[in-house]
């Protein structure tokens, strides 16, 4: 190891937060010799102190259990600087089901005597995607023709 300082302050950022390899590269590119740095990415990486796959399948994870949608966990492994090819992985093998049943759980607390356009709103801020937001929809439209005006669904 050439540069003890570099992996400290690497190690150091990681014990804080999980990184991605792009997140690390920002943080000491341009202080540090190319190599160096990636010297240290690759023994990180060897020890699997980094693994942008585990990563994005944490974060997706964690989100989907937040109540969060498809396009925000999208748009948040990208801020993380996540390879695109992971996040089409994660994209391709995204559980729609889950979503769905995350937005019911959603509106079923928040659904208190609030317009459709307002629950709308609510499940677009948290990045659900338009086929959820359609099965919501529908679910919206029959309760109206049967006269409850209510969101949910008969289960």
């Amino acid at each position: 190891m050439k540069n003890k300082r570099l992996f400290g302050e690497v190690f150091k950022a990681l014990s804080k937060r999980a990184l991605s390899e792009e997140e690390i590269r920002e943080r000491i590119g341009g202080r540090f010799p190319d190599d160096e740095c990636d010297e240290i990415i690759s023994g990180l990486k060897n020890k699997r102190y980094i693994d942008d796959e585990r990563l994005a399948r944490d974060m997706a994870e964690k989100f989907a259990g937040k109540g969060k949608g498809y396009h925000y966990i999208t748009r948040y492994l990208h801020l993380r600087k996540i390879r695109n090819e992971i996040i089409e992985d994660i994209q391709k093998n995204f559980d729609y089901q889950r979503e769905f049943e995350s937005a019911r759980y959603l509106l079923d607390s928040k659904a208190k005597r609030k317009k459709p356009s307002a629950l709308a709103a609510l499940l677009k801020g948290r990045g659900f995607s338009s086929l959820t937001m359609e099965r919501i929809a529908e679910i919206f439209e029959r309760s109206a023709e049967e006269g409850r005006m209510t969101w949910k669904a008969k289960k």
